[in-house]
């Protein structure tokens, strides 16, 4: 039934859960600091410890060294 839905009607059901998992996880972010010679392992040690539901919100990467 994928023509049930227009896409109008999709993206604002699409929006709609975001905004809900927004609320439910928090607004806060997690920052990674990366070296890029070592983005594997410094990714893994910063976010191999994490539950999946901390790892529901905004990413941001910071790499090291790099202006931006």
């Amino acid at each position: 039934m994928p023509n049930l839905l227009n896409f109008d009607n999709k993206r604002a059901l699409f929006k709609k859960e975001i905004k809900k998992m927004r609320r439910q996880y928090g607004a806060h972010g997690l920052r990674l600091n990366i070296r890029r010679n070592e983005i594997f392992m410094d990714a893994y040690s910063q976010m191999g410890h994490l539950t999946p539901s901390e790892l529901k919100g905004k990413i941001s990467v910071d790499f090291t060294g790099e202006r931006g």
